[in-house]
This record gives structure tokens, sequence and C-alpha cells, in this order.
């Protein structure tokens, strides 16, 4: 998980996979419980204690209650794949297998492999493209 984010589920007591509808009702529940109205007469630090706790709660689902930003959260704090998934898509199969006639070999077994010399003899008859 990413580090620099706070976990929003922990903070709302639901499961990564909660439905929309138990991510509502945990937070309706949380309100009730840290409401500054419903407290019984709390000391000043308990009461500030409360208050951040309920502005993180709020905070929370905010961001979990809309399916958009649900989204782009849980994408930020997806797990970390293994080193071997992380690489770029196009180097993945790189270096290419050596093989004959197998898929990856490199050059393809049907590749037309042209001499030097051929190819310089057509540009300086024909001149360069550039």
């Amino acid at each position: 998980m990413n580090g620099h984010l706070p976990d929003l589920y922990a903070i709302l007591q639901v499961e990564r996979t909660a439905t929309r509808g138990e991510i509502r009702s945990a937070y309706r529940r949380l309100l009730r419980t840290l409401h500054p109205d419903l407290q019984s007469g709390p000391g000043a630090e308990e009461a500030a204690r409360a208050r951040r706790r309920l502005q993180a709660v709020m905070e929370a689902y905010e961001v979990l209650g809309d399916p958009e930003r649900r989204a782009d959260y849980d994408r930020a704090t997806a797990p970390a794949r293994p080193n071997s998934e992380q690489q770029e898509p196009f180097l993945l199969d790189w270096p290419p297998r050596q093989g004959r006639g197998r898929a990856g070999t490199f050059p393809p077994p049907d590749f037309p492999l042209l001499d030097v010399e051929v190819l310089l003899e057509y540009f300086l008859r024909r001149g360069f493209p550039w």
C-alpha cells in the first residue's frame, strides 16, 4: 500500500471489497457515535480527538462514497507488483528467445537478410531518400 495515503477503509472500518451500501451504513454508524452533540460531556482532549476522528471519517466517506474517486484511490493504493511485472510491456520479452522455428526467434526464420553491398549499390544508383 502507498505509504503517504491513509487507509480510508480502516477509518470507516470496512473491507476493501465493501459495497457502496456497506460504506454508507458504516459512515452513518460512525457519525452517530462520533458526533459532538451526542457525546456525553467528554474532556477537552477527548473532544478534540473525537473531532479529528469525525473529520477523518467524513473525508474517508467523501472519497469512498464516490465510485470514481474510490476507483482512483484503489489504483493509487494498490499493492505493488513483483519487480518482474513492473517492467515496461515492450521489454518483457527482451532479449528474444533463441531457437529455430519458434515464436520469438530473432531474426524470424523468413526474414530476408540483405547484404550491405546490395544496399549501398541500391542507394548509390537511385540516390539516398534524404
